[in-house]
């Protein structure tokens, strides 16, 4: 090997001892604010530990990131609900009304048009009352 005739080591980089213990204290305070913070990344917890009084780099702290195994966990977005609870879901009842008769799902949709109209009319005549309240102030 090229390496033994060199009398080079075959890595390239050797993590010396003093090194190690230099970090320490410095993975200890990454560690807690990884732990108070899980959401931030390296650049975020350089900040904090910055504030902390560390003289610090963003090179520094992601390679003692990336030596503890640290990862930001995935974003876990809401769940929708399926089960039509939304007051947008007229349209899901009238499909489900294919199999009756036309007078009935006429009956039906002339209900819920009702029932839209009688909403829109009880907020304009809130806003209404709230607009002539606000005037007589």
């Amino acid at each position: 090997m090229a390496c033994t005739y060199w009398s080079q080591r075959d890595t390239p980089f050797v993590e010396n001892e003093a090194q190690r213990c230099k970090d320490k204290p410095v993975i200890k305070d990454l560690l807690d604010l990884h732990v108070k913070h899980p959401r931030y990344g390296y650049r975020w917890i350089t900040i904090k530990l910055r504030e902390r009084d560390w003289f610090i780099n963003f090179k520094r702290v992601f390679r003692l990131w990336c030596q503890e195994g640290l990862k930001v966990p995935r974003k876990q977005h809401k769940k929708r609900r399926g089960d039509g609870g939304s007051a947008n879901a007229c349209h899901r009842l009238i499909g489900a009304c294919c199999e009756m008769s036309d007078q009935v799902r006429e009956v039906i949709i002339r209900d819920l048009k009702q029932q839209a109209h009688e909403k829109m009319i009880e907020k304009f005549l809130d806003a209404h009352k709230a607009k002539r309240v606000i005037e007589e102030r």
